[in-house]
């Protein structure tokens, strides 16, 4: 590295930069929500690919949940 290079002014940390590109990812849910209960087990069998779902808790609900 030369030495111009290790001697020039860094840009501010805390400086917002706008020349960087922004990135939005739009998306849609496959499936909504899990039924609470007894009734999760129908549901995932109808759907086998998300049976998985009925143990993990969803973070869209657990965040309602807490208002």
């Amino acid at each position: 590295m030369p030495a111009s290079e290790l001697q020039s002014v860094l840009p501010d940390p805390d400086e917002p930069n706008y020349d960087q590109p922004t990135v939005k990812v739009e998306g849609e849910r496959e499936y909504g929500p899990v039924p609470d209960g007894i009734m999760s087990i129908p549901w995932a069998i109808r759907r086998p690919t998300q049976f998985w779902r009925i143990f993990a808790p969803s973070p869209s609900r657990s965040s309602r949940d807490k208002d």
